[in-house]
């Protein structure tokens, strides 16, 4: 059985609103998929690229490495300056790593952006929906019986 989807404390959508959010939804993933991330003039095999794949096994082997350091440390596997030493070192990683990410968060940040100023226009119109009273049959379908 498939969970209804819920408005805050509103209660479950009508079918006339579940059938408005699809079709914004879908049209919104359209509009991701013809905007790609990437240039598509690049060559996919550049090392960026391949960097990029391998990124989030990298970002986890970052925040072990962080984690560990001070453990480390504290059961005596590292002396005070190999500390230093092996921090700077991957403080400077991770602001490589965070330099080669920086573009493609930023396109990410941005759409969600647009999506913070849309989201409050649909929730208006879905209560004018709610509240209005159709005449055409297929509305009229889509609205629950009293």
């Amino acid at each position: 059985m498939k969970p209804s989807i819920v408005l805050a404390t509103k209660g479950p959508l009508r079918p006339a609103q579940k059938a408005i959010l699809e079709e914004w939804h879908q049209q919104r993933r359209t509009d991701w998929a013809t905007q790609p991330f990437r240039n598509s003039g690049r060559k996919s095999d550049t090392f960026l690229s391949r960097f990029r794949k391998v990124g989030p096994n990298i970002s986890f082997l970052l925040a072990l490495a962080v984690i560990l350091q001070p453990i480390l440390y504290w059961f005596g596997f590292l002396s005070v300056g190999t500390l230093w030493v092996s921090a700077g070192t991957l403080l400077f990683i991770e602001a490589i790593f965070a330099a080669i990410f920086r573009d493609r968060v930023k396109a990410t940040l941005e759409r969600l952006d647009s999506l913070s100023i849309e989201l409050p226009t649909m929730s208006e119109l879905l209560k004018i929906i709610e509240q209005e009273k159709f005449r055409s049959a297929k509305l009229k379908s889509s609205r629950p019986a009293p």
